[in-house]
């Protein structure tokens, strides 16, 4: 209930969210845009992943 996958790989997001994980994704050039497509939030450097993390889990207090 209270985790956040992130991951670089389309099988790690398929993964976390098989699992009902939310996922934030890494993007890399190395994988195509559409590869990302399942994950809840693309982020393009790690500086952005803090604040991914404290919005979602913001998010998550408003909702419960």
């Amino acid at each position: 209930e209270n985790c956040v996958a992130v991951e670089d790989s389309p099988d790690g997001i398929v993964s976390a969210k098989r699992a009902g994980m939310y996922c934030i994704a890494f993007d890399h050039p190395y994988m195509p845009q559409y590869a990302f497509a399942s994950a809840d939030v693309i982020i393009q450097s790690l500086d952005e992943l803090s604040l991914e993390i404290d919005r979602y889990f913001e998010n998550k207090k408003t909702v419960d």
